[in-house]
This record gives structure tokens, C-alpha cells and sequence, in this order.
């Protein structure tokens, strides 16, 4: 699994990315992610999964029958990486993959708040996740 952590001071938001194989499911969260649901992480992983899922939009409603890298990039947010979350977001819709978009913001929980304080980008063939910390 390729996992990016950088630190970052001074964030107020972080946007993410999501998508995933499977269905978006807690359960289906932690299989893509290989955490067993019983380990010492699993309340922190299910914290994330529920602000995840209450702050995520569906990235192809939002872009309508426009999938063009200019309108991902104005739907996704900013990325120190942004020509390659655009790539991945188009590879993502080309296989049919539900693709979510959403943002932290570190003025809540304390989950929260260490998303947008650290990068994270998996990138595997069961879960695409970034939240490059930072930017909005």
C-alpha cells in the first residue's frame, strides 16, 4: 500500500477524494484499507469513515456529462498534485467507479483536524483516497 504523510501548519481545510471497488460501506472501508475491524485503530478508522461519509459529494452529478480535466479540477478542489488527481478521477469514471469528493475542516473533531493537518493518498486497486492536506 503507498501511503503519503507529509506535515503541514496552518491548514483550515483539506479536500478529499474518494472511491473506492466496493460499495462505500463501513465494513467495505476497512477491507480496502486491510485494517481489521477489532484492532486498537479500528475507532479512528471508523471516525473517519463516518466524516467521510457525511461530508462526501458525488463528483459525477457535480460534473454532469462535463468530464473534462478543466471541470474536474474546478469540482475536486486544489492538490499540490493536481494534473494527477485529475488523471485518476478521469481513469475512475472510465471504469464506472464511484467517485466522491468532499473537505475537512480542522475546526471540528479531533479526527478531523489530523486530516487536515497530514497528506494522505492511498492509491490501490481497492481504494483511491486523497486528502492532500492544505488546500482548498
Amino acid at each position: 500500500m503507498k501511503i503519503r504523510q507529509d506535515f503541514v501548519t496552518n491548514s483550515s481545510s483539506t479536500s478529499f477524494v474518494i472511491s473506492m471497488k466496493e460499495d462505500f460501506t463501513e465494513d467495505n472501508f476497512f477491507k480496502a484499507l486491510r485494517i481489521e475491524k477489532n484492532c486498537r485503530l479500528s475507532g479512528l478508522i471508523k471516525e473517519m469513515f463516518k466524516l467521510i461519509d457525511q461530508s462526501k459529494h458525488d463528483l459525477e452529478k457535480a460534473l454532469g456529462s462535463d468530464f473534462s480535466s478543466n471541470n474536474i479540477s474546478n469540482n475536486v478542489g486544489s492538490y499540490p498534485s493536481q494534473d494527477e488527481v485529475i488523471e485518476v478521477v478521469k481513469k475512475l469514471l472510465a471504469e464506472k467507479r464511484k467517485v466522491y469528493k468532499g473537505r475537512f475542516s480542522d475546526q471540528s473533531s479531533l479526527v478531523e483536524e489530523f486530516l487536515c493537518a497530514y497528506s494522505l493518498l492511498i492509491n490501490e486497486d481497492d481504494i483511491y483516497f486523497n486528502a492532500e492536506a492544505g488546500y482548498y
